[in-house]
């Protein structure tokens, strides 16, 4: 009867299944070392001739710890101690009501380069944003506005005193790229909760590959949000990158590689829910452990230094990446030195 019944669906419906299985080990200066292991079901259906559903279901845990009942996937630093499955992607992409652009449901938020939004990073393994997403354009100036909720950590809120505890925060932004030539592209970002506690963050870059096999990246960005001010004397929070990559792993390529090496720098508090990257950077989970005080270390918050990286498709849809990190807090010298190592298998 089951058999009969998922023929009929498969019938009605044209579903696509890829995913990846991922092997983690993170090495952190002065903390245990950790190993992790991730699965990702990916799900795409088209809906009609201009819409297509979009899907994934991942479950992420530390080797030898299992399923906890009741634990809450909002904060990745629970993975040490459970295993967290989660519906990070639910939405559908295409063209509707007379939008070029229209997304709708949970998807993966990427603004500009990253440095403000990029809920796809490898260090972020859980939910992007729910809401709409607007867009339209031309091939040389693309844009698009953003609104609805971010739940990426149950670690922050608007009062210092408490912690920072929240799990929600309402918040919208746009996104604006302009391709200046084959080779250049030149974004503007912007990102504000409803309330400026926690992001008003405004963010220039680019990205460049003209030069052969070589693509440089940079950014530059602002969060002028009430916490930024208050862990910067009054003043906005201010980040930056610079990232340069020599070619790149393809997993359907064995013995394709990549190397790169990047430099981040960030005030404190500017990005306390770790959303953002350098680049589509690694971080290790235990920096964003949930003893945060504000002059701890994170993605994009009080740190600075340089990654260095390399992959190697070792065998066919199986990646391998190298990351090591020497990086430390911009405010009292804490070594935040790293390690990680990532196979990636995918299907």
């Amino acid at each position: 009867m089951l058999d009969v019944r998922v023929s009929k669906l498969e019938k009605k419906v044209d579903v696509t299944v890829s995913g990846s299985l991922r092997e983690r080990y993170e090495w952190v200066k002065n903390t245990d070392s950790s190993a992790f292991t991730r699965l990702q079901l990916n799900l795409k259906a088209p809906l009609n001739d201009s819409l297509t559903f979009y899907g994934r279901i991942e479950s992420e845990g530390a080797w030898g710890v299992g399923p906890r009942n009741g634990l809450v996937p909002s904060d990745p630093a629970m993975l040490i101690d459970g295993q967290v499955t989660n519906i990070s992607q639910a939405f559908v992409i295409g063209k509707a009501f007379g939008i070029d652009q229209f997304i709708m449901g949970r998807f993966p938020l990427l603004l500009g380069q990253g440095i403000l939004a990029d809920t796809e990073a490898t260090g972020t393994p859980l939910a992007g944003a729910d809401g709409i997403v607007l867009g339209g354009g031309s091939d040389k100036l693309k844009y698009l506005v953003v609104g609805g909720k971010l739940g990426l950590s149950n670690l922050f809120a608007n009062n210092p005193a408490n912690g920072y505890h929240a799990t929600t925060l309402n918040a919208r932004g746009f996104n604006v790229v302009w391709q200046s030539s084959k080779n250049l592209a030149i974004t503007l970002d912007g990102l504000q909760d409803n309330e400026s506690a926690v992001y008003r963050t405004i963010a220039a870059g680019f990205s460049y590959k003209g030069i052969s096999d070589l693509t440089l990246q940079s950014e530059y960005a602002k969060n002028g949000s009430d916490l930024a001010k208050l862990l910067n004397n009054g003043s906005d929070a201010k980040a930056w990158f610079a990232k340069i990559k020599y070619l790149g792993a393809d997993p359907s390529q064995t013995k394709s590689y990549g190397l790169w090496v990047a430099y981040r720098s960030a005030d404190p508090g500017y990005d306390p829910w770790s959303i953002g990257s350098a680049g589509g950077d690694d971080v290790p989970l235990l920096l964003k452990a949930p003893n945060y005080t504000a002059h701890a270390v994170s993605s994009l918050s009080n740190v600075k230094g340089f990654d260095y990286g390399y992959e190697l498709t070792v065998f066919k849809n199986g990646v391998l990446s190298l990351q090591y990190s020497d990086l430390e807090s911009k405010e009292n010298n804490i070594d935040a030195k790293n390690f990680l190592a990532t196979v990636t298998y995918f299907f």
